[in-house]
């Protein structure tokens, strides 16, 4: 019963969990699909919240990429994009006005489709070099529109990457610059017109230089041979004008040939040792004359840091200081001039050297300082044009110190003086300098310097501080006899002591005499300083007991030498340097007797060059052309040949070419002796074989510099020097023709320095030379030789001009310049008529003029 009551109650707790369980799965059930429901709910309006938010982002897009569009559109360059595979992705209006396409059309289409297979292909293959390099390429080309029309564009092709650096594709941007490529265009036809202008300009100055130095030797090197003969006092003044005259228009010509070599960049500095006291000891021997006749001090002041030995271009350096110094003269009247050197920058191989001049002149105004260094600038721009000059002197200054790596300045006050300075880097020389210092048992002695210019006595001073002098100073006589005084009571008395010449009140000599008679026990050796030379000087200083006598400006190595000579030591080494200047032909003592070639077609530059090697004990022959000369040295041995460029036959480049083939005239100096001056002419004659030049009109100065050069005396010793040739004169007594038609027989007398025989010798020689040069340059026509005509017609218009032939030379002149300008052959034709014509009737009427025996013979 139990058993059953049991199973029974089973089965219903059964059926109860039964049925439990399953009104719990009906209501989980339910639940679950509420849920499920209220989460479709959810994602539905998800869904509609999303797509709203697609939308929006979609329109916001929209609005971006039209707000692009709309600039990138309202720009005036050419702008697309395309992807890697060459697709375009987009473009703006003024882009897709190249094809004729709107945008719309060009997007999704390749350069293909829209520009032809050719245009592509160049177009592929700069996109494919970007592609690869992944950095962008600028071309300039020109495109054609559409519409026909062109223009040059600057295209830059790009990469561009989006925010992950994954390459995207090409921006192109081109930008017109028809314009800009027009001002470029006008530009280069503006320098090209420029440089051609500048050719022009240097060969004119070139033909100017030779045109202009021809007469110019003639009267240089005719003054210098005057001033050798025996003058009145007033030729003597008339003569040294003419030369100074001469020398200046020779300065202005050097002037306005360097200032074109500078615009046109062919100005090129040397490079070679030289010594400092050297170049300033050139500058005061250039200046010395000037700076006494105004009653100047000119006074060099040079730091002891400056290195004696340096290596630059030593004349363009002096030509800067010459041109400051001349300037400082010019408007100082009195007072005194300093030129100081100091050294900055020193560095074991090169020095930064600071020069500075310093005058008491006129001063300047700061608006004049303003255009100093300007070409064609001046100080006095007056109407009265009191000092002169071109105004190219400071702009060549300016130019020159910055090729030397420098700078130039000025500093003035009105009336109270002014300084130019110029900074120029040089290299330190390779020679080795000598110590300024006395021996041992000279150091400390006491010097005493009397100058009432305080700035030499300063800078005398400071050399002989520099040589461990104890140094004191005095402004005038009366200081320095009580200054001598006091030491010598002291029992410091003074071992030297260096007297100014002219001092106020009580000067040099007067001041030595005073103190010789002073009766001291140790009296102080003596030296008189003085700005110039003058004997009567000297006379006075021998007389008051003075033997040593220093020339202004005072070096430090003069002043060494000259000190130590008195003071019983000699220089520790180096040269002694002389107070007094040498003679011009002095050099040449150990040349005497050398044999001479010059080869010249012009009578009288064959005079000049001729007299001035003469006088100078050399043996000289001459040559006409360069095809005797050639025949001339091959038959007999010379030192040396003067070698000039323009003349017949065969001109001096042909003949230098043509003995440098011969072993034997291998080493055979060879100097060009010429009117042109260029640097391309310079540049000619050493490239056919010359070893030197000598500029016409010739310098003396230089064609010693030059004998010295290439004719040393150890060379080759001479026993005896040569005498000269006699050289035929006319009679002094001879008669000048006269009433000669297109004769001015005066002014071709002051053309031969106002030299009777030489005159008539040289009509002599005209007329001789002269005969049948038409017929010449008309056969040299008919071969249509115009060189050789052009030179025929170019010697006779130079010696007509020399004798004063005025018509000749006109006309000589109008046939030169119609050939050189190839004139029509009629024109030439009837020029060299009226040539000959003029030729005839002067020649004949020169031939019954002329003496006989003045005639007779060339």
């Amino acid at each position: 019963m139990e058993t059953a009551l049991s199973a029974l109650l089973a089965i219903l707790l059964a059926g109860v969990v039964f049925v439990t369980l399953r009104y719990l799965s009906v209501r989980s059930l339910r639940k679950a699909m509420d849920d499920l429901l209220a989460e479709r709910e959810r994602l539905r309006e998800m869904a509609s919240v999303l797509q709203a938010s697609q939308t929006a982002a979609m329109q916001e897009k929209s609005r971006q990429q039209a707000i692009v569009q709309s600039l990138i559109d309202g720009l005036p360059d050419l702008i697309s994009y395309k992807d890697p595979q060459g697709r375009y992705m987009g473009c703006n209006i003024a882009c897709a006005g190249l094809t004729g396409k709107t945008v719309q059309e060009i997007v999704g289409r390749t350069d293909v489709e829209l520009l032809g297979p050719e245009r592509a292909a160049i177009i592929a293959e700069r996109d494919a070099l970007v592609l690869r390099t992944l950095q962008p390429a600028v071309y300039d080309e020109l495109f054609t529109f559409k519409d026909g029309r062109t223009a040059w564009m600057t295209l830059v092709k790009a990469p561009f990457f989006d925010g992950d650096g994954k390459l995207l594709g090409l921006v192109g941007v081109a930008r017109d610059i028809t314009e800009r490529k027009k001002a470029a265009d006008e530009i280069q036809r503006a320098r090209d017109l420029a440089e051609d202008a500048t050719k022009m300009k240097s060969d004119f100055l070139a033909n100017m230089s030779h045109e202009i130095r021809t007469p110019m030797n003639a009267i240089i090197g005719m003054t210098y041979l005057v001033q050798k003969t025996e003058l009145t006092p007033r030729q003597r003044d008339y003569i040294s004008k003419v030369q100074a005259a001469g020398k200046h228009l020779l300065g202005v010509i050097n002037d306005i040939l360097d200032f074109s070599k500078v615009e046109a960049g062919k100005l090129d500095l040397e490079s070679a040792d030289f010594e400092l006291q050297a170049l300033l000891e050139n500058l005061g021997g250039l200046l010395a004359e000037k700076v006494h006749a105004k009653g100047l001090e000119l006074v060099f002041d040079v730091g002891a840091e400056v290195p004696t030995h340096l290596r630059g271009d030593a004349m363009r350096l002096g030509q800067i200081l010459i041109n400051y110094t001349s300037n400082a003269v010019k408007f100082t009247d009195a007072g005194s001039i300093v030129v100081s050197v100091r050294a900055s920058e020193l560095t074991d191989s090169s020095v930064m050297l600071n020069f500075r001049v310093r005058d008491t002149g006129i001063g300047m105004t700061p608006e004049q300082m303003g255009r100093m260094f300007q070409s064609f600038s001046q100080g006095d721009t007056s109407t009265t044009r009191r000092f002169g000059g071109t105004g190219l002197g400071l702009a060549i200054s300016k130019q020159l110190a910055q090729l030397m790596g420098g700078e130039v300045g000025v500093e003035s006050v009105p009336g109270k003086g002014s300084v130019f300075w110029f900074t120029a880097r040089l290299e330190i020389g390779s020679a080795s300098g000598r110590e300024l210092m006395p021996q041992p048992d000279l150091r400390g002695r006491r010097a005493l310097v009397v100058d009432d210019n305080e700035y030499a006595r300063a800078a005398i001073a400071q050399m002989l501080l520099d040589m461990t002098f104890s140094v004191e100073q005095a402004s005038s006589g009366a200081a320095a006899i009580d200054e001598i005084r006091r030491a010598s009571t002291a029992g410091l008395p003074y071992d030297i002591v260096y007297l100014d010449w002219r001092m106020p009140g009580m000067d040099g000599i007067a001041t030595a005499r005073r103190i010789k008679s002073l009766g001291l026990e140790r009296a102080p050796l003596l030296f008189m300083i003085t700005a110039y030379a003058r004997e009567e000087m000297r006379q006075e200083a021998l007389a008051a007991g003075i033997e040593n006598v220093l020339i202004k400006p005072v070096n430090p190595s003069l002043l060494f030498d000259s000190t130590m000579s008195v003071m019983g030591a000699a220089p520790v080494t180096g040269r002694l340097v002389r107070s007094t200047p040498a003679p011009a032909v002095q050099p040449l003592a150990g040349l005497r007797g050398r044999r001479i070639l010059l080869v010249e077609d012009n009578d009288i530059n064959q005079q000049v060059a001729r007299e001035l090697l003469e006088d100078a004990g050399l043996v000289v022959e001459v040559a006409g052309n360069g095809e005797v000369a050639l025949r001339m040295v091959q038959a007999a041995p010379y030192d040396l040949v003067f070698m000039d460029m323009q003349m017949p036959v065969m001109d001096g480049l042909a003949a230098t070419r043509a003995m440098r083939q011969i072993e034997r005239l291998a080493d055979l100096p060879i100097v060009a002796m010429t009117a042109n001056a260029m640097e391309k002419d310079h540049q000619r004659c050493m490239a056919a074989g010359m070893n030197d030049s000598v500029i016409k009109p010739i310098d003396p100065d230089r064609l010693w510099s030059v004998l010295k050069r290439w004719l040393p005396p150890e060379s080759m010793a001479v026993e005896a020097a040569a005498e000269p040739a006699v050289r035929a004169a006319m009679p002094p007594g001879s008669v000048l023709p006269n009433a000669i038609a297109g004769l001015d027989a005066e002014l071709g007398l002051r053309r031969m320095s106002a030299k009777r025989p030489l005159y008539l010798a040289m009509l002599r020689r005209y007329v001789v030379g002269q005969k049948g040069v038409c017929d010449q340059i008309q056969y040299a026509l008919s071969r249509g030789d115009l060189p050789t005509a052009e030179r025929l017609a170019h010697t006779t218009k130079g010696v007509s001009g020399s004798i004063g032939a005025v018509k000749a030379q006109e006309v000589a002149g109008q046939l030169e310049q119609s050939l050189k300008d190839y004139q029509p052959p009629a024109d030439v034709q009837r020029q060299l008529t009226l040539l000959d014509q003029t030729l005839a009737r002067l020649i004949a009427d020169l031939e019954a003029a002329l003496p006989q025996e003045a005639v007779g013979s060339p």
